[in-house]
């Protein structure tokens, strides 16, 4: 493995491994309504769906 091999595979974003599992909300403490990965929920910013609607709905949580 060249120098350069070893810099571009630390680059390159490794595929999360972690389990799906249903998480709990940061905003009401809810469980969400589907399992995700730990890189799917913190796209999701520790959001549910309800709490994600509420903030489409009107730009601002309860």
């Amino acid at each position: 493995m060249t120098f350069l091999d070893r810099i571009l595979s630390a680059l390159t974003p490794k595929q999360d491994t972690s389990p799906r599992r249903y998480r709990l909300c940061s905003y009401c403490g809810k469980r969400s309504d589907e399992p995700y990965t730990d890189s799917e929920w913190n796209a999701r910013e520790r959001m549910c769906e309800e709490c994600e609607y509420a903030e489409m709905a009107d730009g601002t949580l309860w």
